[in-house]
């Protein structure tokens, strides 16, 4: 007698993957005024045979960024999804568009930002692309205007992206579009256009832009002379206590930036960032996940054999710590990028470092994950980036 079989039973995420497009779109809308902001929240929904409701938001920056952000829901009452909007109208007001419209702002955007060097949201690469139709020609084409009035980027740094998010994305722009081809708009100017001088004090995004107008060797000279004092390195681990300690602070991540991108052999790096890319769509971070002892025994003898030149580079990939495992805990995570932090550091790998680094930061809101493994797992990173570079740096000049 054959085995009776049982419907396969998907997760949300695979569900949207493989069958949303088979459902009927049940609303579109976008937030008003976001042609004139270039600035669009997006939320398409879609009708299960239960009358339920499963919905993609997406945030899509049309004059730079791309595809910011998204967030879904899946197979909720149609009550509960009206909620969601009303929450949503209490920070702007919705009106409901054709599904054409907001396939195009979506993709208009996307393909905008990858142009000038920023990937989508990896949830939306993962996920929640796939709520989209098909890009084909039975979507009518409607032109969505992107960049500013010219068509160059302007980038507005938006309220949660902080001084090291700044700096990365002028380090992009200037690296994809050139020095003067791009704006760049900072919070304290959206704040208070009149007085232009307030934005300077802001984190060191002034030190940013003034070190950009350096050359190369005047930058190296000024960060070895900043980070001569080793002690200094506290200043990654501890709160600054200090003005001045603040000031270092800012203008040694400032130069920082600058002379990795100097530095770094471009192809050599963006293999370790789309590496770290590319696994982040593999698994999701879940203080509520199983921990293995087995994978932390591994880390711990992995770590072991680093000062002995005993570990490959894909010894570090996730597959061979975690397998196909698709959620690991915040300490799990936290001690597979100290394995990496330690072999790159330990083999000089400075375009690895560097990757890590952007890659950690990228990861995790430190407001979402309170894990103390993982809050202190940055600025560890941190001073490594300055400690390394400055190694390098004394050795090209040799001292």
């Amino acid at each position: 007698m054959a085995k009776k079989q049982h419907p396969q039973i998907l997760s949300p995420e695979n569900y949207i993957r493989q069958r949303a497009r088979n459902l009927p779109i049940f609303k579109c809308l976008v937030n008003e005024g976001w042609e004139e902001d270039g600035l669009a929240q997006l939320t398409i929904s879609r009708r299960h045979i239960n009358g339920n409701i499963t919905y993609c938001s997406y945030l899509v920056d049309l004059k730079c960024l791309g595809v910011k952000d998204t967030f879904y829901d899946f197979n909720i009452p149609e009550v509960h999804f009206e909620l969601v909007l009303e929450r949503m109208e209490q920070g702007y007001a919705l009106v409901g568009i054709e599904y054409a419209l907001a396939h195009n702002i979506i993709h208009a955007g996307w393909e905008f930002g990858e142009e000038i060097g920023f990937k989508a949201h990896k949830d939306f690469l993962s996920i929640t692309r796939y709520m989209l139709e098909e890009d084909s020609d039975a979507i009518p084409l409607i032109k969505i205007e992107c960049g500013d009035i010219d068509g160059k980027p302007l980038y507005v740094q938006g309220p949660l992206e902080d001084a090291a998010a700044v700096n990365r994305i002028l380090a992009q722009l200037e690296k994809n579009v050139g020095h003067g081809h791009y704006r760049f708009i900072s919070q304290d100017e959206i704040w208070d256009e009149e007085d232009e001088e307030d934005w300077d004090e802001v984190d060191g995004m002034i030190y940013f832009r003034e070190y950009a107008q350096y050359s190369h060797e005047e930058k190296v000279r000024l960060f070895l002379e900043l980070s001569q004092d080793m002690e200094a390195m506290d200043m990654f681990l501890e709160p600054a206590d200090t003005v001045d300690q603040d000031d270092k602070f800012a203008r040694l991540t400032a130069l920082a930036e600058h002379l990795y991108h100097d530095i770094l052999p471009r192809e050599v790096f963006d293999k370790w960032c789309d590496k770290w890319e590319e696994e982040s769509l593999w698994y999701s971070i879940d203080e509520d996940a199983d921990e293995s002892d087995g994978t932390l025994v591994k880390i711990e003898e992995m770590m072991n054999r680093i000062s002995e030149h005993l570990l490959s580079e894909e010894d570090l990939s996730y597959e061979s710590l975690f397998g196909n495992r698709e959620e690991i805990t915040p300490y799990e995570y936290a001690r597979m990028q100290t394995l990496r932090l330690g072999y790159f550091v330990h083999e000089e790998h400075l375009a690895g470092l560097e990757s890590l680094y952007l890659s950690i930061e990228d990861e995790f809101d430190m407001e979402e994950h309170l894990d103390e493994q993982i809050g202190m797992l940055l600025p560890v990173v941190l001073a490594a980036r300055i400690t390394m570079l400055r190694i390098h740096l004394l050795s090209q000049n040799g001292q």
